[in-house]
């Protein structure tokens, strides 16, 4: 990805780096999950709810 071909050159605008932090923590939390053993749609509908819900923030923390 992008990532990987520019690391952070990429995401010069500050929306950008905004929208890529957000979706970091979501993407990281879902490979998380599949590290475990849980399936992809499961592990990216977990996720999804999580986010409905407003607990994003919780995601990578480990004591919320």
């Amino acid at each position: 990805g992008l990532e990987d071909l520019y690391g952070p050159r990429w995401r010069q605008k500050h929306s950008e780096k905004v929208m890529y932090r957000r979706r970091k923590i979501i993407v990281d939390e879902i490979r998380r999950q599949q590290a475990e053993g849980i399936n992809v749609g499961a592990a990216a509908e977990e996720v999804e709810l999580m986010r409905q819900r407003g607990s994003c923030h919780c995601i990578s923390c480990t004591n919320c």
